[in-house]
């Protein structure tokens, strides 16, 4: 019996209190309801959102890895030849944003690596 005052004086002070009808029946203090409720709910908290990063990670790393192999399938179809044509096709477009400027003169020259060169000058007051 000493035993039991012992523990029930001693779970008395952390808000437990035991009462001796026919079977031992703990009864928790409110405050100490709320502690075990806030600990309980905290370590909820704390798991999902560690769940929740884990998750985002996941995902990250999947669209990493559809990026990646997506510019792999890109820079195989991308030839010289393509690379050319582009290179022509910009030029084309830059000509003749050009020549609609009322204010602006083009000459084309080619280099010896095969490139188009622009020089522009500022038409004159006659040549307008």
């Amino acid at each position: 019996m000493k035993l039991l005052t012992d523990v029930t004086q001693s779970l008395y002070i952390l808000g437990i209190k035991i009462t001796t009808p026919t079977r031992y029946c703990i009864k928790i203090t409110r405050k100490l309801q709320y502690c075990v409720r806030s600990v309980i709910k905290a370590e909820t908290e704390k798991k999902e959102k560690i769940l929740r990063a884990e998750a985002e990670k996941e995902e990250k790393i999947l669209k990493a890895q559809g990026e990646a192999e997506a510019n792999k399938l890109l820079s195989k179809s991308i030839t010289p030849e393509l690379l050319k044509w582009r290179e022509l096709d910009i030029q084309e477009k830059m000509a003749e944003a050009i020549r609609q400027n009322p204010h602006v003169r083009l000459f084309y020259g080619n280099s010896s690596f095969g490139n188009l060169h622009f020089w522009l000058e500022e038409k004159s007051k006659e040549d307008k």
